[in-house]
């Protein structure tokens, strides 16, 4: 049995020996792997890190108003009108319009209050305008839209929104003259927001731009930028007034509740889109669209 043990002893000795070596082998490559993995998650967390940090840079230099009493070298001045929100007429599915009497056309019909904002932060300030909040119940025309009201095609249009007129460069300054109806004195104290659109195509929301209330900055996405430039969004706000109203058969003959659920549905598409976008820009995920390095 001698010969037996002599053939038996090297099979074995080598079998063990390659299940050494095979298991020396797999520890070996699972152990690579990883550390192969932990490079790839230290190298995207590196990534991640770095896109905030620029996040953070771009943010820091982004353009910001501020309320200021200083009134030399003013750039420009745009006078604004807000009208209460009064029963629309609706003459079909995008033409809302509103009864406003001919005492408009009077100058004693107005009160007013001025506000200076100059631009603090670091960039231009390429495209901007004020907008009234969503439900505020206040329609915001240019003053000029005012004095020529009856040769306007755009007579009595429902407006949420107003363009301002110039761009504005770090440290020049804007004068806002508001005016309000004397007999809506609590128009004085509507919050006007303001939606900025900078130098370097970064879109930016400053809340609350007015003498009365605190101002508040942050920024928000593409997206919801141009929901507010949307009139589909403006729409939305009449029609949400008289949903369940009996009176909307009066300005339409077909059923209009599923062009309004629609409408709904679209604005809520555009909101979860504008919250998606602020998650990802701060997890990481996204850059801002901007021109790197800023100066």
């Amino acid at each position: 049995m001698d010969w037996l043990y002599y053939i038996l002893v090297p099979i074995i000795a080598s079998i063990i020996g390659g299940a050494f070596s095979f298991g020396g082998i797999f520890i070996t490559i699972k152990h690579e792997n990883k550390i192969r993995k932990e490079d790839l998650k230290m190298r995207e967390e590196e990534k991640i890190n770095q896109t905030i940090d620029k996040n953070k840079k771009i943010i820091s230099f982004r353009p910001e108003l501020t309320l200021t009493d200083n009134t030399n070298n003013i750039k420009v001045t745009d006078e604004i009108c807000l009208l209460p929100f009064t029963e629309p007429e609706l003459s079909d599915e995008k033409t809302i319009t509103f009864g406003y009497g001919n005492d408009i056309f009077n100058e004693e019909y107005w009160d007013k209050y001025e506000i200076i904002l100059q631009n603090t932060g670091k960039r231009t300030i390429d495209t901007y305008f004020l907008q009234v909040p969503y439900k505020t119940y206040a329609n915001i025309y240019h003053k000029f839209e005012i004095k020529n009201w009856k040769k306007s095609y755009r007579r009595n249009y429902y407006s949420d929104e107003l363009l301002l007129s110039s761009n504005l460069r770090p440290d020049e300054k804007i004068k806002v003259i508001v005016y309000y109806p004397k007999n809506c004195p609590m128009l004085d104290d509507v919050t006007l927001d303001m939606y900025m659109g900078d130098e370097d195509g970064n879109y930016w929301l400053q809340e609350k731009a007015n003498a009365i209330n605190k101002i508040n900055s942050h920024t928000i996405s593409p997206d919801a930028f141009r929901m507010h430039l949307n009139s589909e969004y403006n729409y939305w706000f009449v029609y949400d007034e008289l949903y369940y109203d009996d009176r909307i058969a009066k300005y339409f003959r077909t059923d209009i509740s599923n062009m309004l659920e629609d409408r709904k549905q679209n604005c809520w598409e555009k909101e979860e889109k504008q919250e998606q976008f602020i998650r990802d820009i701060n997890n990481g995920n996204k850059l801002l669209n901007t021109k790197l390095p800023l100066n």
